[in-house]
């Protein structure tokens, strides 16, 4: 590039410039709040804290509180893991006696199996029946079981098995 003589600033020619452009800072501070926001909604949806979905007009949104979580279902999964019947179902019977002092226990899907289990190991077939139609009315609602407790199934069959077993008692 040749330097600018008197007769080119006269005739309104200035020195060439550089071809590229720089980024002002407002455009730059936006690309960044954008990709640390879209790094901020990832983290929460693959940690399973926000769900991002579709829903049809009818369908309704169903917060389900969790009163038989975490702690209760370890526990819960501990308790299947024993030697023997005998022992499951002693097992059982301690975690059903924490459950039922929850109070709201027969909206929570996770206590309504643990319970569920705890009355059928103890032969309390009646009982189980009544928790397995609850689960069975709590998943038509929306509600269902944590998908980490051992021993799940279809509430369908959990209701037709103890209804098979009442129905063969009474014919004893």
């Amino acid at each position: 590039m040749e330097p600018t003589t008197s007769h080119d600033i006269e005739v309104g020619l200035k020195p060439a410039e550089p071809t590229k452009k720089k980024l002002s800072k407002h455009i730059i501070a936006a690309i960044v709040a954008v990709i640390v926001l879209v790094i901020c909604i990832t983290g929460l949806v693959l940690s399973g804290v926000m769900f991002i979905g579709f829903k049809t007009p009818g369908q309704r949104v169903v917060v389900q509180p969790q009163i038989c979580g975490g702690t209760l279902i370890s526990e819960y999964n501990k308790a299947l893991q024993g030697a023997d019947m005998q022992t499951i179902a002693s097992n059982l019977k301690d975690l059903a006696t924490q459950v039922n002092k929850k109070a709201n226990n027969a909206t929570d899907p996770n206590c309504q199996l643990i319970l569920y289990y705890a009355n059928f190991s103890s032969r309390d077939f009646e009982a189980a029946l009544a928790n397995a139609k609850n689960l069975q009315k709590l998943s038509t609602q929306g509600q269902f079981i944590d998908s980490s407790m051992s021993g799940l199934t279809n509430t369908d069959l959990l209701v037709q098995s103890i209804q098979s077993l009442l129905n063969n008692s009474l014919r004893n």
